[in-house]
């Protein structure tokens, strides 16, 4: 059997003051796989500090996605513009990268998310709710 592209196993994460954004998610991945699971229930983006805009610029400043901004040229305002376009074409007014997550509907937030994640231009993998 070929090795999984993505591996998760018993991964929890829970935030500054306490609230527990995932917990004990075991998951494994292969190319080609299409996964429409629970899973992404457990994930709530409301409990997230700050604002998408804020989570994007979090994003970027990982070592991983900082040698991919320098190979691409690409800068946060370039990042965000992109993902802004993208959520755009999809109804989402641009106000809302400014929004505290707790006030966006989880529609909103999962568009916000899911833009952000297209305009990184980095993802192998994408988890999608199949609702």
């Amino acid at each position: 059997m070929p090795s999984p592209l993505l591996e998760l196993v018993e991964v929890s994460q829970t935030i500054a003051n306490g609230d527990v954004l995932f917990d004990d998610i075991n998951l494994k991945i292969y190319e080609a796989d299409i996964i429409s699971e629970e899973l992404l229930r457990k994930l709530r983006p409301s409990l997230l500090p700050g604002t998408p805009s804020d989570f994007l610029r979090t994003i970027l400043g990982l070592n991983t996605h900082q040698a991919h901004l320098r190979a691409s040229g690409d800068d946060f305002d370039t990042v965000l513009q992109r993902a802004t376009d993208i959520a755009g074409g999809w109804g989402i007014n641009s106000k809302l990268w400014d929004r505290a997550w707790s006030h966006l509907s989880g529609g909103e937030a999962q568009r916000l998310l899911l833009a952000a994640a297209i305009a990184l231009d980095t993802a192998e993998v994408l988890l999608l709710d199949g609702e």
